[in-house]
């Protein structure tokens, strides 16, 4: 079978551009969570692998750890395994050493790069770059060169090891030096992998043959739109030795995903979870890649070990850890639907999210959820500020339009002739009637009843009543209340986040409770606002009362119900110290 990997101008423009480089601090804190734990003097050679290397931030750094340790214990190692033969490797010889005489300064050089690192990467010239930082870490002149090095430009995500397929550019004894790289297991892995995505607007397609070996070479990670770095974890925790330990920074999207509830499962099979810690949305430097998050993990078989596992989660901002941080059990994750990884980065937000956890439905249970009308084209040529025939209808095009309680229509028309759209998930019977609509974009729940039979794009939701004849205001009463966007926002952890988006999927599982006597007294005031606009509720008395009365629907005792008020007013005030 020719196979080949991630198409490398995209990776390459990556890469050169700098558009990934982990910052320093970055790959301290992940090489401290890992290898700065490594009992030199046990294991005097342990295999460290970065499966991406690039151009070597990782391993630069590994090196200078590594070489500071054995500095520090060269005493001891000579004397530990004074009789244990090494081998060294030159550009014409090969000879053997005693431990009293290779455990010396000027040969640790030689042992770090030959017996410790390990690094591979698609990038021909990242490879070099990597193999020249490290050979210019030896402090005397010898004859080593890159052939001591474990540096190898290959695709990570082929299967060297399990078959000597062909690749294109490589020779039989190129393809057996890369099974054998990727058989060796390793006591750490550690990374930045690439964070493409097949499938996501403005990347690249992966070809079917591609996508078809990625899927059944890697079945615990390869779900839906391809996420190359949910592979990388796969490949990753595979390549570990057991007890080892996995250092990766990568968005955070595969912690709730729906689509990455595999790799999630595999995790929780495997590892112990050691720390989760989000990290400041600026630290690649302006560049979008949703919250990057560190995942330290530790290759675990025992049961009892990983259901006994605490997890620590942190935030680091741009220069540090921040110091607040909170340990929960990691079976936690194995409770929740599709294992999610929720963070909870404070004691009471956990406890409080518990509580409503508790509640005996969900949105989904009594409600249908659809998305917006999405053209075949593009979205201009389905919408227009004047009726262009007899299939247009009154409609909404933006999430601003929704406002809390009420609408905002501008004059827009949106054609819904079925042969100029998707056919999936909307309904033309369904958005002429009675209906909530709920902003897409935005990092909040924004909900308000629509009686008018507005149509909507595909920024939108809408939400109607399918079991049952609840009111439409009580369920906007619960979507809009402080209470009900402080679960949403603490367990989807959309807060603040650049291009936040409501999914569909999340939104049915927010717990509801239908209180029949106060379902009145919700429902007068949610029309009492929604006749005010939808504008400047915040202050508004109404607004007050209502969230008092969602308090209490939920048995919020009243110091929970005024830390949640704090929190709120916490947020906004940080909100508006930024703009």
């Amino acid at each position: 079978m020719v196979v080949t990997g991630e198409p490398q101008g995209s990776r390459n423009a990556r890469k050169a551009g700098g558009v990934f480089y982990t910052p320093v601090h970055i790959v301290k804190y992940i090489l401290a969570c890992t290898l700065a734990q490594h009992d030199i003097v046990v294991n005097p050679v342990p295999r460290v692998l970065d499966p991406a290397c690039g151009s070597g931030n990782f391993l630069v750094a590994a090196y200078d750890l590594l070489l500071a340790k054995f500095v520090e214990n060269l005493p001891v190692l000579r004397a530990r395994y004074a009789k244990q033969r090494y081998m060294i490797k030159t550009v014409m010889t090969e000879h053997y050493l005693e431990g009293r005489s290779y455990w010396r300064r000027e040969n640790l050089h030689y042992h770090i790069i030959h017996y410790c690192l390990y690094g591979a990467d698609m990038d021909e010239a990242a490879i070099n770059k990597a193999q020249e930082r490290l050979l210019e870490k030896q402090e005397t002149l010898s004859s080593l060169d890159s052939d001591t090095m474990n540096l190898l430009t290959c695709d990570s995500l082929i299967k060297w090891e399990e078959d000597l397929i062909e690749v294109d550019g490589y020779t039989g004894n190129d393809r057996l030096r890369l099974a054998d790289f990727w058989t060796r297991k390793y006591d750490y892995v550690i990374g930045n992998p690439p964070y493409i995505s097949f499938g996501l607007n403005r990347v690249g397609k992966v070809t079917a043959g591609q996508a078809q070996y990625l899927r059944m070479n890697y079945p615990h990670s390869a779900q839906y739109k391809l996420s190359y770095y949910a592979l990388f974890l796969e490949r990753g925790i595979l390549a570990l030795k057991p007890g080892g330990y996995l250092g990766y920074i990568t968005p955070d999207s595969y912690l709730l995903g729906r689509y990455y509830s595999k790799i999630r499962e595999f995790i929780l099979d495997n590892c112990r979870v050691q720390e989760l810690a989000l990290v400041n949305a600026k630290v690649f430097g302006g560049v979008v890649v949703g919250i990057p998050a560190i995942t330290i993990l530790q290759k675990e078989s025992s049961e009892e070990a990983k259901s006994t596992a605490v997890v620590t989660v942190k935030k680091i901002n741009e220069t540090e850890i921040v110091p607040t941080a909170y340990q929960y059990p990691q079976a936690y994750f194995s409770e929740q639907v599709y294992k999610r990884f929720r963070l909870f980065f404070l004691a009471r937000d956990k406890a409080i999210v518990d509580k409503l956890d508790q509640a005996p439905c969900r949105f989904g249970d009594i409600t249908k959820i659809r998305t917006g009308m999405r053209s075949l084209t593009v979205q201009a040529d389905i919408k227009s500020k004047m009726r262009q025939g007899d299939t247009w209808r009154p409609g909404l095009v933006s999430s601003a339009q929704v406002l809390p309680f009420g609408l905002s229509y501008q004059g827009d028309w949106l054609d819904v002739d079925p042969t100029k759209l998707n056919k999936g998930g909307w309904d033309g019977e369904v958005m002429a009637g009675p209906k909530i609509f709920l902003r897409q974009t935005g990092d909040s729940l924004i909900a308000a009843v629509d009686k008018s039979g507005y149509y909507h794009l595909n920024n939108i939701h809408s939400l109607v009543v399918d079991k049952g004849e609840l009111s439409l205001e009580y369920l906007v009463a619960i979507l809009n209340s402080r209470l009900m966007n402080f679960y949403y926002q603490t367990v989807t952890l959309e807060k603040g986040r650049s291009m936040a988006q409501v999914d569909i999927e999340m939104v049915e599982k927010l717990p509801l409770i239908i209180d029949e006597q106060r379902v009145g007294l919700l429902v007068q005031l949610a029309k009492q606002l929604a006749e005010q606009g939808g504008c400047g509720i915040e202050d508004n008395g109404i607004y007050n009362e209502l969230n008092k009365v969602v308090y209490e629907i939920y048995g919020l005792s009243v110091s929970d119900s005024l830390y949640i008020e704090q929190s709120i007013s916490k947020g906004k005030q940080a909100k508006r110290r930024c703009e």
